[in-house]
């Protein structure tokens, strides 16, 4: 059975407009200096919805027959944008995002520990070590 390209973008539209009510949850991370250099975390990301994801991987794999393309669904610039997040001089971002199926309950923090006080330094906290959890439900 032979599908043409017509047809195939018709199936992709429809599958994108079926998941235009769904709502999805992202990562929002700075990818390590190196290659072995592990990612931080900077925001989680929920109720981000389809006008806000660049769906330019997601065509691409689903014409290729990739199982569960949703996974290469990314926020676009335009959506990281409103969500704070500046362009640098050559128009790309330093952070990427990934879909992820739901916000971690409980997120690890490292938070500095003064073993002389016996207490935590919390005004030493980097805004990098403490990921936000954001609705973008209203955006």
């Amino acid at each position: 059975m032979k599908i043409t390209k017509a047809r195939l973008q018709q199936i992709i539209k429809e599958e994108i407009e079926g998941t235009q009510e769904q709502s999805h949850a992202f990562e929002i991370y700075s990818p390590g200096f190196y290659k072995n250099d592990p990612d931080t975390t900077i925001m989680y990301v929920d109720n981000v919805p389809m006008s806000m994801i660049d769906v330019s991987q997601y065509e691409s794999y689903k014409s290729t027959g990739a199982k569960n393309p949703e996974r290469f669904y990314k926020i676009s610039k335009e959506g990281m944008q409103k969500l704070g997040f500046k362009l640098n001089e050559y128009g790309n971002l330093s952070v990427r995002s990934r879909r992820i199926d739901e916000i971690p309950e409980r997120i690890e923090v490292t938070v500095p520990y003064n073993p002389r006080t016996g207490e935590f330094m919390l005004d030493n906290l980097r805004a990098s070590q403490n990921p936000k959890v954001v609705d973008a439900s209203g955006m």
